[in-house]
């Protein structure tokens, strides 16, 4: 009954250690797709940015 006991309690501990180092995975790939998706975001924007101020240059250049 006693090895039982130890073998059920330990299998619950690793399973526990699993499921937090599961967690933690999972908190990592979060963080880097979201910096990833941050960086993304940056990117677009300063195309976009661009993109903006040309076509402005091209106006004023035909309106004067």
């Amino acid at each position: 009954m006693c090895l039982l006991n130890y073998l059920y309690f330990n299998i619950k501990k690793n399973t526990k250690q699993q499921k937090k180092q599961q967690k933690m995975i999972f908190f990592k790939k979060r963080k880097k797709q979201y910096k990833k998706r941050k960086k993304q975001y940056k990117k677009r924007k300063k195309q976009y940015q661009n993109q903006n101020q040309i076509f402005y240059n091209i106006l004023f250049y035909i309106n004067f």
